[in-house]
């Protein structure tokens, strides 16, 4: 089996293989179209996000209910394993070096209030 051929041929194969290759590039096209535009919602998503963040600390809550969305601070616990010391010990010792962080992140929910 041959690595490459040129692929220019006028007969019928020739034709079905042109349309499937100018479709393909038409959907290359468009998926490249629709990953700019949901590159550039992402960016206006973010900014959004700042300006609702600004106005939790504006009024000091954590969290804002509408009818129709909620968003605020959401805090994740998280269990970490300190390699460094683990390291240094016997892995029997697990449990003497795991420690517990605690994470807030900002949520955006769509639908009502509960």
């Amino acid at each position: 089996m041959k690595d490459t051929i040129q692929a220019y041929s006028p007969n019928k194969k020739g034709v079905i293989m042109q349309k499937i290759i100018d479709e393909m590039l038409e959907i290359k096209d468009l998926i490249a179209q629709y990953k700019f535009e949901i590159k550039r919602l992402e960016t206006k998503e973010e900014l959004l996000n700042v300006k609702l963040i600004a106005l939790l600390k504006e009024k000091q809550v954590n969290e804002m209910i509408f009818p129709n969305c909620r968003f605020g601070f959401v805090k994740k616990t998280r269990t970490a394993f300190d390699q460094g010391l683990f390291s240094k010990e016997n892995p029997e010792l697990f449990e003497k070096y795991k420690i517990t962080k605690e994470k807030e992140d900002f949520v955006f929910k769509v639908g009502g209030g509960g």
